[in-house]
C-alpha cells in the first residue's frame, strides 16, 4: 500500500470530464494494459472509479471516501502480482538425479529405432507395410495400434538418422522441462495422437506413413507450450511477447525442417500434426506444473474484502 500512497501524494492530475467533483487521484499505471487490471480490481470490489490519459501514463481516480479501500486493494494486487512472478523465476534447475536419467532414455531410444530398422532390413521387410500409419487399417480393420507403431519404422537409414539426431538433441530439452519419465510419455502420447489426426484427416484414402518425425515434431510442440506456459508474464506487449517468441521459434523449426524442400518425400502432414499435438498436450500439462510450482510460495497477503 505504500507505494501507491507515495505515487497517490505525487499525483497532480486533472480528472476525466465525467467524473464528479471532489475525486482523487490514487494511482499512475504505466499503460493502458495496467489500468484495465486495476479497474478490474477496483469493479470487482464495487469501487467506482475513471481513468484519466496523461503523459506519464494511466491515471486513476476514484471518490474520496473510497480513497483508502482503493489503494489497499490495488496495493494487494500488485503485490500479489510481484509474488507470483518471482515465484515462476524461482523455478529450481533440474535436479542431478533428473540429468542422469536423460541419457539411458536417450540411448534406449536409439537402440529400439536402429533394431527396428535392422528387423525390417533384414527380417521383416513387410514391416513398414503392416505398422504403418494407415487410415484405413486403423479405422474400417480397428488395428489403432498403427498409430504408436508407425513410429517405429523408418524407410530408410537417412530417415532413421535424421530423426534421431534431432530427436535426441529435442528429448534432451523436454526431459529437463517435464522429467525423466513424464517427458517420454507426453511425447509418446502426442506422437499417437498426431498420427491419429494425419489419419483421420486423409481417410478413406490409404495414406501409409512411417517415422519417428511424428514425434520429434510432437517434442517440438510439447517445448513450445512449456515455453508458452512458464514465460508468461509482464503487462502490455511483454505480456503477449512472452508466449509470442517461443510459438514463433517453434513454428520457426517447422518451417525449417519440417516442410522439407524440393524433390525430398517429406510427410508435411504428419510434422504440423505432431506438433499441434505436441502443444495441445503440452499446454496444460505444463499450467499444471506452474500451479504447482506456484503454490509453493509463500502464504498471499490477500486482499481485505
Amino acid at each position: 500500500m505504500d507505494d501507491f500512497q507515495m505515487s497517490r501524494s505525487l499525483l497532480t492530475f486533472d480528472p476525466p470530464p465525467q467524473a464528479p467533483a471532489g475525486v482523487v487521484a490514487v494511482a499512475l499505471a504505466p499503460d493502458r494494459a495496467r489500468s484495465r487490471e486495476w479497474s478490474t480490481v477496483l469493479l470487482a470490489k464495487g469501487v467506482p472509479h475513471w481513468t484519466a490519459e496523461t503523459a506519464e501514463g494511466m491515471a486513476v481516480f476514484v471518490p474520496p471516501e473510497r480513497e483508502e479501500l482503493a489503494l489497499v486493494q490495488l496495493a494487494a494486487y500488485d503485490r500479489e502480482q510481484r509474488q507470483e512472478e518471482e515465484a515462476v523465476r524461482r523455478a529450481p534447475p533440474p535436479p542431478p538425479e533428473v540429468m542422469g536419467a536423460v541419457w539411458p532414455g536417450l540411448l534406449v531410444m536409439a537402440v529400439v529405432l536402429g533394431g527396428v530398422h535392422w528387423w525390417k532390413v533384414s527380417v521383416a521387410r513387410d514391416l513398414a507395410r503392416s505398422w504403418s500409419r494407415d487410415g484405413v487399417e486403423i479405422f474400417v480393420d480397428g488395428e489403432w495400434w498403427r498409430a504408436a507403431t508407425a513410429l517405429l519404422v523408418h524407410a530408410d537409414m537417412a530417415h532413421l538418422l535424421g530423426n534421431l539426431s534431432f530427436g535426441l538433441l529435442l528429448m534432451w530439452f523436454v526431459v529437463r522441462a517435464f522429467g525423466r519419465w513424464l517427458g517420454w510419455w507426453w511425447v509418446g502420447w502426442a506422437g499417437v495422437l498426431g498420427n491419429f489426426a494425419v489419419a483421420a484427416f486423409f481417410y478413406p484414402e490409404r495414406w501409409a506413413g512411417v517415422g519417428a518425425s511424428t514425434a520429434v515434431f510432437a517434442a517440438v510442440g510439447l517445448l513450445v507450450a512449456h515455453g508458452m506456459i512458464w514465460s508468461h508474464g509482464g503487462q502490455g506487449f511483454r505480456r503477449h511477447r512472452s508466449w509470442l517468441v517461443p510459438f514463433g521459434g517453434g513454428l520457426g523449426l517447422l518451417g525449417v525442417f519440417g516442410s522439407g524442400g524440393d524433390g525430398l518425400n517429406v510427410d508435411v502432414g504428419a510434422h504440423l500434426a505432431g506438433f499441434v499435438a505436441g502443444v495441445v498436450v503440452g499446454m496444460p500439462v505444463a499450467w499444471w506444473q506452474r500451479w504447482c510450482r506456484v503454490r509453493e510460495r509463500p502464504v498471499r497477503q490477500a486482499a481485505v474484502s
